[in-house]
């Protein structure tokens, strides 16, 4: 990795990172409360997730800048936004009481590890 396109080097991309991980803790948080509410995470989409945090855009569609991507199932929900125009990531899974973060276009917990460090 270049020092240019190191987050910690480029105070753009590292406000873009901020940023995007704000997005994501605000909607873990949002996917947390329906668990809680629900048992599960059926009925968890755009719609039901927009109720609980409605500054949030969610969509199952690609990831986007801005927005959250969902994959759902009923024990799990992977939540994905991209960081930069070129294609960075950056996701947040909850699997019963564990919540991991990664730096990739995940649609399964398993993919979704390594922090956003």
């Amino acid at each position: 990795m270049s020092p240019a396109s190191d987050p910690v080097s480029d105070p753009i991309r590292k406000a873009d990172d901020v940023q995007a991980q704000a997005l994501l803790n605000e909607a873990i948080r949002a996917a947390q409360v329906y668990y809680a509410e629900h048992g599960s995470f059926d009925g968890f989409g755009p719609d039901a997730a927009a109720a609980y945090d409605p500054s949030i855009v969610y969509t199952q569609g690609g990831p986007a800048s801005d927005m959250v991507s969902m994959t759902v199932s009923p024990t799990a929900v992977v939540l994905v936004t991209v960081v930069e125009l070129n294609g960075g990531y950056l996701c947040a899974a909850e699997m019963g009481d564990t919540v991991t973060m990664g730096r990739t276009n995940a649609t399964t917990p398993a993919e979704c590890q390594g922090g956003w460090v």
